[in-house]
């Protein structure tokens, strides 16, 4: 896990938006634990507009 967490560091510092597709959920559990409070996690799960949405406008909330 902390080499995963590690590279995902390394890769947002020099991006913006990240995609990570784990269309088996295998990482489902990787990807939560990742700590980096600067980092805002989105699901995409059947919401894909609303998630292009809130990116686009930068809100972050679960509401």
């Amino acid at each position: 896990m902390k080499r995963i967490h590690y590279s995902l560091q390394h890769v947002f510092q020099r991006h913006r938006l990240v995609f990570w597709y784990d269309s088996t959920c295998e990482w489902a559990e990787t990807f939560d634990a990742y700590p980096d409070t600067n980092v805002t996690k989105l699901r995409v799960a059947g919401n894909e507009f609303g998630t292009k949405v809130r990116i686009v406008r930068g809100t972050h909330d679960d509401s």
